[in-house]
C-alpha cells in the first residue's frame, strides 16, 4: 500500500501507551543491531469509527521502492513490537515505512504500509505474502 507523506502538512497521532521498546525512546533497536527511528504508534479507525488495529511509523534509510530490503526491515520491526501488540490483545499491526524526508523549499517523502493479522491459531501473517 504506497503511501505519500507531505512533511509540512500537520501529522496528528496519538501515542498509544505501549509498554517495552518504544516506550521513552525515539528509537527501535531491531535484532539484527540496527536502530531505526520511532515517528509514532496510535490506533488507527475507519471512517466509521471501527478500530482496524494499530499503525506504527518508523523512519527508513531504505527506499521504498526496494521492496525486498524494506519488507526485511518491516518484518524485524513488527518483530520487536509484537509482544507489546499481543500484550494489548491486538489482532491487526499496521508497519509503516517511511523514507527520510528529501527536498529543501517542499519537504516530501514516500512510505509503505505492512500489514500483519493474527490469526485464529495465534500465529501471524503478512498480508503481503497475499499478492
Amino acid at each position: 500500500m504506497p503511501i505519500k507523506v507531505a512533511r509540512l502538512l500537520p501529522v496528528l497521532l496519538l501515542v498509544v501507551s505501549c509498554s517495552g521498546p518504544v516506550q521513552g525512546s525515539s528509537f527501535l533497536k531491531l535484532q539484527s543491531g540496527k536502530q531505526v527511528k520511532v515517528l509514532g504508534a496510535a490506533p488507527l479507525y475507519n471512517t466509521s469509527g471501527k478500530r482496524l488495529g494499530l499503525m506504527f511509523k518508523y523512519e527508513t534509510e531504505l527506499k521504498v521502492t526496494d521492496k525486498t530490503a524494506l519488507r526485511k526491515e518491516a518484518d524485524e520491526v513488527f518483530a520487536a513490537i509484537k509482544p507489546d501488540a499481543e500484550k494489548i490483545n491486538e489482532s491487526s499491526v499496521i508497519v509503516s515505512a517511511i523514507e527520510k524526508a528529501s527536498g529543501f523549499i517542499v519537504s516530501k517523502s514516500q512510505g509503505y504500509n505492512f500489514v500483519y493479522e493474527k490469526l485464529p491459531n495465534g500465529s501471524w501473517h503478512c498480508l503481503d505474502d497475499q499478492k
